[in-house]
Parts: structure tokens; C-alpha cells; sequence
């Protein structure tokens, strides 16, 4: 792990409230889909805590996140200009479990701001030729990013206004895909169904959490989550991605 002074490259609009950070990171650095990076707030909004940020991509020394205004923070960072720097601690988390894949289809399921690394994950399984499925949902066609998606994604909306009317399980419903194995992005709501939806399936699911984070170290457990079982795990360090067999949803 590097705590590292990144230049910002690209910090542009790619649809309403959500945008498209390009920065510099460690020539030397490994960053595996499902991974993260801390950012220290040095921004002028008052804030002390770090702020987690997935990335959608990552190759040469450089790195991609998809974020969505949400707060000061964001909201500073959306103003911020090429050629600016910011403090970043990274790679942070586990990434998606790429080996556990074999014959199995990949179905890749994002819902809102979870569409990051759920796209970093699909271009690293082109590359490998996996062919993975993308399933995608958002609240409206205003919403969707375009410029960012795969042709042959199944787009979701709440309202009907654009592809599958519903949410992102109506869209899985729509493909067929045979042994599916699951990798999921989203509101813990949408990966809680959908952990219901793979056990009823006979599927394996690994979906990335979202959790409000002090030091993204462990340290502080701030970010735990109950285990079946009993006991918590901590999104920071055991996580961000879980086998959603692991989690305790009724909890959650």
C-alpha cells in the first residue's frame, strides 16, 4: 500500500451528477478490479476522514474512478482541473475472485455509482477473452453515462424510460446465461436481492459493499458488516468484495 501525490488527468461530466476521474498512480503499482484508493481530503470543505473511491480502471501508471456527486467532497472534487494534485492511499480492499470464474458464465451486475469497478472488471475479462455479461441499472435514461458502456450491455431503469423497465434483476432474468457466477456493484439493497436471487439459483455471487470508512486501514472499524455466524468483517480490510453468502442480510 502507497500513499501517493496523484496528478489529475481527465475530471469530466459524463452524465448528470457522475464523473469521469483520469489520475496518475505508481508505475509499479498492482490494482485488481474490485480494489479501491483512499483520497485525504485537502479540499476546502472541512472534512478530515479519508473518502474510498473505486477504480474503473487502472494500466500504466494511471487509474480511473467513476464518482457521483454526493457531498462537499465530491462536489469539490468535480471542480477540481486537470494538472491538480490530491493525496490518494492505494490499492486498497480485495478485488473481485477472477480464479473462482473456470467454465462458469460471468454475469456483471451495477447498479448507479457501483458501475466502476464493475466496468473494471468487464474490460479485464475481455482482455482475457471471458466474454462477461453486463447488466446495468439506473433510476432514469438521464442518468446513464453512455460514453461509458459496452454496446452489448442490458440496461435497467427504474422508470422504463430506457431498455428493461425495473431493476437490475428484471435484466439478469432477460439473458440466459448458463452456471452463472455472479460479481455485483451497488446499493445494498440491489445486492441483498440479489443474493437471494443466486441462492435460489444454486449460484455463486461476490458483490463489492459500500460502507462509510474512518481510515480504510482496519484500524477503526467503522465500516464492519455482520457475518453469518456471527461477528462482523471490515469493508476495508477482509472487503470491499464478499462472497454474498457470507453476509448476514437480515442485518444489513
Amino acid at each position: 500500500m502507497t500513499d501517493f501525490l496523484s496528478e489529475i488527468l481527465v475530471n469530466e461530466k459524463i452524465a448528470p451528477d457522475f464523473y469521469r476521474l483520469r489520475f496518475t498512480v505508481p508505475m509499479d503499482t498492482e490494482i485488481l478490479p474490485g480494489s479501491f484508493f483512499s483520497l485525504k481530503d485537502e479540499l476546502p470543505t472541512g472534512t478530515l476522514l479519508r473518502r474510498p473511491f473505486a477504480f474503473s480502471d487502472a494500466g500504466k501508471g494511471e487509474a480511473e474512478a467513476l464518482y457521483q456527486i454526493r457531498g462537499k467532497t465530491t462536489h469539490a472534487l468535480s471542480l477540481r482541473k486537470p494538472g491538480s494534485r490530491f493525496q490518494i492511499l492505494l490499492p486498497c480492499g480485495n478485488g473481485f475472485p477472477i480464479d473462482k470464474i473456470a467454465a462458469r458464465q460471468p454475469v456483471l451486475i451495477a447498479g448507479g455509482v457501483g458501475l466502476g469497478p464493475i466496468l473494471f472488471l468487464y474490460r479485464s475479462l475481455s482482455r482475457k477473452n471471458r466474454e462477461p455479461l453486463l447488466v446495468a441499472g439506473f433510476r432514469s435514461a438521464s442518468l446513464i453515462p453512455h460514453s461509458q458502456l459496452p454496446a452489448s450491455t442490458v440496461i435497467c431503469t427504474d422508470d422504463g424510460s430506457f431498455g428493461v423497465k425495473g431493476s437490475v434483476l428484471d435484466g439478469v432474468r432477460e439473458i440466459s446465461a448458463k452456471q452463472p457466477l455472479f460479481f455485483a456493484c451497488g446499493p445494498t439493497a440491489m445486492m441483498k436481492a440479489l443474493a437471494f436471487e443466486a441462492a435460489q439459483r444454486q449460484a455463486d455471487a461476490f458483490v463489492s459493499l459500500e460502507a462509510m470508512m474512518g481510515c480504510s486501514l482496519g484500524a477503526c472499524m467503522g465500516c464492519v458488516v455482520p457475518i453469518c455466524g456471527g461477528g462482523y468483517k471490515r469493508v476495508c480490510k477482509e472487503g470491499p468484495v464478499f462472497d454474498a453468502k457470507e453476509i448476514l442480510w437480515t442485518s444489513m
